[in-house]
């Protein structure tokens, strides 16, 4: 009886213990971050997405097959030509299998998306802002939020009307739907959280006359679409996301990719020419061995500059970061012929 209760006992504890995966914001990705994906889009069969639910075990470990890959870049949005556009963001990322900048903001207290309308083509629209999720993100957190994008077409090739206008309000559902293992080509995590997105939408579509000078609702309906769902997979303490997923509306897989690799950090600056950092982490000094002269600039985890432009020379620097909080660093070397060296250390 005591065996039994021993075990019962200790699957109960591993249970609760596995349940509480929390992505916080240090979790999340930060400016100097450079992740690759490898992605497919082909799949010889309908594969499901999986299960919701607790202690899930995903397996795509042969799921890939495409020789794909993207490389996706944050950085800061006030270094951004289009930082006035969106003055709220704290960060965008750059991919090379994307032709559009993603703009968000990031706090300890959630996560927020920014895009102009893409309907519009005047560029004079106001900014879309989406909150995505609540940070810390557990287990069972959901985010509801809705937006509109309207846009309006000049008509003159029918005489009873002269545009015609297109209403389409959104409500995005962002929903921390299930939590277990994931096994990916190239790893398997033990601690995953699943989110899941998906958007209900309306459309309404009016005309206006040129006679009565007024709208009124269109006589055709509008088309519409099968509901699709994707899978965002976090992991604590790895950054970025490590599988994106599609889904169609039978919840089978139409595009994925997953987390090849990361450049960031240390691990980057230690295997350049350019300089390395240490001790990592550190608590009052770190030297920086430099074998040509640099500018340094170092930013905390929410994107604040806290050294500025220090002068560094060819071999061993050192820099104080006493006064510095605890927490995550990230800094940027340019040399004088250009060349951008980026990494992070832990204050202590």
């Amino acid at each position: 009886m005591k065996k039994i209760l021993f075990f019962t006992t200790s699957i109960l504890c591993a249970m609760s213990a596995f349940s509480q995966v929390t992505i916080k914001l240090s979790d999340f990705p930060k400016a100097w971050e450079k992740y690759i994906f490898a992605r497919d889009t082909s799949f010889s069969s309908a594969v499901s997405a999986g299960a919701g639910g607790t202690n899930q075990v995903w397996d795509f470990t042969t799921l890939f097959t495409a020789d794909l890959h993207d490389t996706v870049k944050y950085s800061r949005a006030v270094d951004h030509p289009k930082h006035a556009q969106y003055p709220e963001a704290t960060l965008y990322s750059t991919s090379s299998l994307r032709m559009n900048d993603d703009f968000l903001k990031a706090d300890s207290t959630g996560v927020w998306s920014y895009f102009a309308n893409p309907l519009d083509s005047s560029g004079k629209a106001p900014v879309i802002k989406v909150h995505s999720l609540n940070l810390p993100m557990t287990y069972g957190a959901k985010v509801d939020d809705s937006f509109k994008i309207i846009q309006t077409i000049p008509v003159d090739t029918i005489p009873f009307l002269d545009s015609i206008r297109i209403t389409v309000n959104y409500i995005s559902h962002t929903f921390i739907d299930a939590w277990g293992q994931l096994k990916l080509p190239n790893k398997t995590y033990p601690n995953i959280l699943r989110m899941k997105i998906w958007n209900d939408q309306k459309v309404k579509v009016e005309i206006h006359s040129p006679f009565t000078k007024k709208w009124s609702v269109a006589p055709f309906a509008p088309p519409s679409s099968p509901p699709t769902s994707q899978y965002l997979f976090w992991a604590p303490g790895e950054g970025d996301k490590v599988l994106d997923m599609r889904a169609d509306s039978n919840n089978n897989i139409q595009s994925a990719e997953y987390r090849e690799g990361a450049v960031l950090g240390l691990h980057t600056i230690a295997s350049t020419l350019n300089g390395n950092i240490y001790p990592n982490p550190a608590t009052n000094m770190i030297y920086i061995n430099c074998e040509e002269n640099q500018t340094l600039n170092i930013y905390n985890a929410e994107g604040k500059q806290v050294l500025y432009n220090t002068k560094l020379y060819k071999g061993i620097n050192t820099i104080n970061i006493a006064a510095f909080e605890s927490g995550i660093y990230f800094y940027k070397g340019i040399t004088y012929n250009g060349i951008t060296v980026e990494g992070r250390f832990l204050k202590q």
